[in-house]
């Protein structure tokens, strides 16, 4: 690997993305920027947030970035806080789509925050276990799916970062 990298991810889709069409078109330029990670001896991937879930002509942006991203160029990080947030749930996309998802990313809901693909106010963000996501489930299905790698993180804190971590940890 170069550098020791195995993996080069994005975690924001170009500005056209925001259509059915524009999901077409990123998924081909991934394609592409996954042809050049692979000659240059390592990965490309996708981390998804919220709005890659709106829904443009009955389609989600985020099933057409899948279906029309080449699945050997384009792994794709799974971040269980977003997708959740966004009201979709992560084991339904683990299992649809086992070869895909190589990373997850752990962060919990805190309860009472409605499901949006758009902008929020407040801090939805809380530690691993306080939250409403079914960790169980979803650590079940990664068992089964490609994933390999499990990141802890959490965006906003209620409490010194470091202790949010140690919880999210435990």
């Amino acid at each position: 690997h170069q550098m020791g990298l195995e993996y080069m991810l994005c975690g924001t889709p170009p500005s056209g993305s925001k259509s059915l069409e524009g999901w077409k078109r990123t998924a081909e330029f991934f394609n592409g920027l996954g042809k050049q990670c692979r000659a240059a001896g390592f990965q490309f991937g996708y981390h998804n947030h919220n709005f890659e879930f709106r829904v443009y002509d009955g389609v989600v942006g985020y099933d057409q970035l899948l279906k029309s991203s080449d699945p050997d160029l384009v792994k794709m990080e799974l971040d269980c806080f977003w997708i959740t947030f966004a009201g979709k749930d992560p084991v339904d996309y683990l299992t649809r789509h086992p070869k895909r998802f190589v990373m997850l990313h752990i962060k919990d809901l805190k309860a009472g925050y409605k499901p949006t693909t758009g902008e929020f106010k407040g801090n939805p963000f809380t530690e691993v276990g306080n939250g409403v996501i079914h960790w169980k489930p979803i650590f079940e299905a990664a068992r089964h799916a490609s994933v390999k790698h499990y990141f802890v993180e959490q965006d906003m804190w209620d409490r010194p970062s470091l202790e949010s971590a140690r919880m999210s940890i435990d």
